[in-house]
């Protein structure tokens, strides 16, 4: 008789199976670690993070200034929350704005090569208009809002730019660093009120010291004719000439 062959169980191999959120969480998770990574390159500490910062700049020039918010932005889209940053139209109307921003100012590699496939077809001046309206579009799309309060919030801001900064900052730009020479204002130096009168306090300590005058060397009393009286010529008296022979 045959031997029976031993009966071998096979082992279930391993299967890592995610739930379909969880996959979505894990993937905006990783969308905002990376957009995080990307804004702290600005920073340029490291040779890691300038080599990143380098590769942004050259790809998308003054825009890469803001192509992290939008990554961010994006995972807060697949992660899929009741807030306003996890709107679908926060992350498409910012990507709107985004390329169209880049394409308008021509902003390193990219943006030059998005400007240059509209300008081949409608010159420069049809890429900007394009582009330009692209960005309004995606204003639009991003704050959920129509034309006429897009523009009724900027000129709002505009308006009222002066209130987000304090007084005396503002205060520190209006007044003149350097006094000028036409201002008649007293200049004064640190130390110099206690030891050193000012030049006005002299002025009146001149005026209200009295003035002497000197006595002349014949007083009027002994002349009895002085220049400037319309009265008589007196001889002097001859008591005069006696004390004197007399001395």
């Amino acid at each position: 008789m045959a031997k029976r062959r031993p009966y071998r169980t096979r082992k279930p191999k391993l299967k890592l199976k995610l739930k379909k959120n969880t996959i979505y969480s894990l993937f905006s998770f990783g969308l905002i670690l990376t957009g995080l990574i990307l804004s702290l390159s600005f920073t340029r500490n490291g040779n890691s993070f300038i080599i990143l910062n380098d590769t942004l700049i050259s790809s998308f020039g003054f825009s890469a200034y803001i192509f992290p918010l939008g990554i961010i932005l994006l995972g807060f889209l697949f992660l899929r929350l009741k807030i306003f940053l996890s709107k679908p139209n926060v992350a498409l109307g910012f990507l709107l704005f985004f390329v169209s921003f880049a394409a308008v100012s021509r902003g390193g590699i990219i943006g030059g090569y998005l400007f240059q496939i509209i300008a081949d077809v409608l010159m420069s001046t049809g890429a900007y208009l394009v582009y330009l309206f692209g960005m309004f579009v995606g204003l639009i799309v991003l704050f959920d809002t129509s034309m006429d309060k897009l523009f009724n919030g900027i000129i709002f801001i505009f308006s009222n730019l002066g209130r987000l900064f304090p007084s005396k900052f503002v205060d520190y730009f209006k007044k003149d660093k350097i006094p000028s020479l036409n201002n008649n204002r007293q200049m004064t130096i640190k130390g110099m009120d206690k030891n050193f009168p000012s030049a006005q306090n002299a002025r009146e300590q001149q005026s209200t010291v009295p003035v002497k005058k000197d006595s002349p060397l014949i007083a009027d009393k002994l002349v009895q004719n002085t220049l400037g009286k319309n009265v008589l010529w007196e001889y002097p008296p001859l008591s005069l000439l006696s004390d004197t022979t007399a001395q």
